[in-house]
């Protein structure tokens, strides 16, 4: 695992799984890292792939890769900008700040899977969802707040 020398892997403060967290203050707009891996379809990957189209998936190449433990918020301090796959600073972020995004930003439908994956969010905001189950179960409203962030396959949908 070659982890950036930034970050570090601890226990989440959401929900008891692993996250991948700053070892020192990040600036808001900062690029921390590039997504890398194969692509694949849904059933030759993981539920921990990144969805870039319809049946097309981004699988890292190390089955514990560091991307592997971003995880999920409502109310992110990151997000994946898609021209390079970077994940990329959507607000200053302290040090020990677990480093976040909105799955929903890229998951289309998390139910409608070869394995399910849709779960409860624990991620505490005022704004949480409650369980998130990807970009198609949202309501218009928060299609529209998402609008800036989704992959080039939800501004589709």
């Amino acid at each position: 695992m070659n982890l950036p020398k930034s970050l570090e892997i601890k226990v989440s403060n959401y929900d008891g799984y692993f996250g991948l967290f700053a070892k020192l203050p990040i600036k808001k707009g900062g690029r921390i890292f590039q997504f890398k891996g194969f692509m694949g379809s849904d059933a030759q990957t993981s539920e921990l792939a990144l969805q870039i189209d319809e049946d097309i998936f981004l699988e890292s190449n190390e089955s514990y890769s560091y991307e592997n433990f971003l995880n999920h918020s409502c109310c992110p301090n990151g997000y994946i900008d898609f021209k390079n796959l970077y994940f990329t600073v959507l607000k200053d972020i302290r040090k020990g700040e677990e480093l976040t995004f909105n799955y929903n930003t890229t998951e289309y439908d998390l139910l409608d899977t070869v394995t399910p994956s849709n779960f409860i969010c624990n991620c505490k905001s005022e704004r949480c969802i409650k369980e998130v189950k990807g970009f198609r179960y949202l309501t218009l409203k928060q299609k529209i707040e998402l609008q800036p962030y989704l992959s080039p396959f939800l501004q589709k949908n």
